[in-house]
């Protein structure tokens, strides 16, 4: 959090059937139907492993019932030193070279192991 973010407690929003809020990736329940409903693609490494998706939400009267629909996303892997030693990764390079651009593995340095590690868009 930066010096001057707002911040917002579940109790600021008390008193709303339904408070839906943006710009975070990740999908979060904060409250009783305060929801942050995430995105629908991943923008990066930072969100490896998050479920990507979208909320839908119906009312009965006052009462706000969601559903968490996850989308095909785009998958982040980082392929660490034990790489070469698991079953399939012959499978696993050919994706990543024939994807284009989005594929192409990203270099990063990895103190005390190998020189390098990879990142791939899959």
């Amino acid at each position: 959090m930066l010096k001057y973010d707002p911040v917002l407690y579940p109790e600021d929003l008390s008193g709303f059937d339904y408070v839906a809020l943006g710009h975070i990736h990740e999908f979060q329940n904060i409250g009783e139907s305060i929801f942050y409903s995430g995105s629908i693609d991943r923008m990066d490494f930072n969100e490896e492993g998050q479920p990507k998706g979208f909320l839908v939400v119906t009312f009965e009267g006052k009462s706000a019932h969601t559903e968490f629909l996850e989308t095909p996303a785009q998958k982040f892997m980082t392929i660490g030193p034990d790489f070469l030693e698991q079953d399939g990764w012959r499978d696993l390079v050919g994706v990543f070279c024939t994807k284009g651009p989005k594929g192409i593995f990203q270099k990063r340095g990895v103190p005390g192991r190998f020189e390098s590690d990879f990142r791939g868009v899959v």
